[in-house]
């Protein structure tokens, strides 16, 4: 996959990375989370690592902190803002600690 440096680190990161607004914006059944899973897998196995979210996004920032948690291994985590301007960390992020941590 292709990448590029990070320009205040020089980590070479993946130019595409995987949005999760509406597809990850699901309940919490098995039923729904079983192609999430899926396509977390082949992400990761692909190459990629930056994964956006946002708890602007409904659901899918827990939904994707929770499948990460389940076993992904390292990725980055592009959290966006909330619309007052705060900085949230939601489980997506921990989640992704917690994984590179081991």
């Amino acid at each position: 996959m292709l990448t590029r440096p990070i320009p205040s680190t020089g980590e070479d990161v993946p130019v595409i990375g995987l949005g999760t607004w509406r597809a990850f914006d699901v309940g919490t059944d098995e039923a729904a989370w079983r192609p999430l899973r899926e396509v977390l897998r082949l992400f990761v196995d692909a190459g990629g690592r930056i994964i956006d979210s946002s708890p602007m996004y409904g659901r899918a920032e827990m939904v994707t902190g929770d499948l990460l948690a389940r076993g992904a291994s390292a990725c980055l985590s592009c959290d966006q803002g909330m619309d007052d301007g705060s900085r949230a960390r939601g489980r997506a992020d921990t989640a992704i600690r917690q994984a590179v941590a081991g």
